[in-house]
């Protein structure tokens, strides 16, 4: 691909390495911008020209995969324990107060049925299968007053097994969700400065293209500074919402406000150049100073990312 000669790097490098060899290139170009010598300044004006339209064609080839893994999902926090337990109807278990009120009622209707069919056998049969029943019965209500306990008891037990689940998972998730949304929107504002420094770039070259123009360039002026305007009201919204965010820490806040602070000042510089070069000063300070920031920028970024 063009661009990976012009850079004189492998066309398998990564996409970091190749950001930096296209800002390192960038830099040696404009610095040959600042020559005595004009064959050297138009030499390096064109070279400038070819390699960020090489460069923009490369990011937007780039820019559909890339955006795609930039992206980062939020993961809906599940609540898997507390929704199960809330759509499983658990068995129907009387409470304790129930079970003292059916093991009371039971014997006492039992008992009044069994002493009445006592009294009458013992009086009138006294037969054997009087005391069966009797035993039958007694059984009976053993067995469903033990049940009625169990089931309360394990009834009891399921909820405090279901409240440690939860109390266990529920702050793993919030914290997980957190340091996502922060990774999130610290991600999405190094694509917005990473977007800026692109445009800001190609601003350098329309300047280019204009200082090198013969005739009337008053609308190139208009037009450049305009394109200068409207960038820096961009910086300004974006570094306004980036200050509020909830979702991004305070070290992270004051990197990407500083960031974008520098690529503010580096467009106005290039707008003072154009004002410089329009009165026809040979010396062009603003463009310098332009330079020697976009290179301050260039390693203030990378150390940034680096310790992402």
């Amino acid at each position: 691909m063009e661009l990976y000669e012009k850079l004189g790097i492998a066309e398998s490098a990564d996409e970091d390495i190749v950001k930096q060899a296209f800002r390192e290139k960038k830099m040696e170009l404009q610095k040959q911008l600042g020559a005595k010598n004009p064959d050297v300044q138009k030499q390096a004006s064109s070279d400038l020209s070819e390699l960020i339209h090489a460069y923009a064609v490369w990011k937007k080839q780039q820019g559909t995969s890339n955006e795609e893994k930039a992206k980062i999902k939020n993961p809906a926090i599940e609540r898997p324990v507390q929704e199960a337990a809330q759509k499983e109807k658990p068995i129907s278990v009387p409470m304790a107060s129930q079970a003292v009120t059916v093991v009371n009622q039971t014997p006492s209707k039992q008992s009044t049925t069994s002493d009445g069919v006592l009294q009458t056998v013992s009086r009138e049969e006294n037969t054997p299968t009087v005391k069966i029943l009797i035993a039958v019965l007694g059984i009976i209500v053993v067995v469903l007053v033990g049940y009625i306990v169990y089931m309360h008891s394990a009834n009891n037990t399921t909820r405090e097994n279901l409240n440690k689940k939860v109390d266990m998972v529920e702050p793993k998730s919030g914290f997980s969700n957190e340091q996502q949304q922060e990774k999130e929107n610290i991600q999405s504002c190094l694509r917005f400065i990473d977007r800026t420094d692109d445009e800001i770039g190609n601003l350098a070259q329309d300047i280019n293209r204009m200082t090198g123009k013969k005739g009337d360039v008053r609308e190139d002026i208009r037009r450049i500074k305009e394109k200068g305007k409207d960038l820096q009201s961009q910086i300004d919204k974006v570094s306004a919402r980036v200050q509020i965010n909830q979702h991004i820490s305070a070290r992270h806040v004051e990197a990407l406000v500083g960031l974008l602070a520098l690529e503010k000042k580096r467009i106005s510089l290039l707008m003072s150049g154009v004002d410089e070069w329009q009165d026809g000063s040979e010396t062009l300070p603003s463009f310098k100073e332009g330079t020697r920031l976009s290179n301050e920028y260039d390693k203030v970024l990378a150390q940034y990312k680096a310790a992402l």
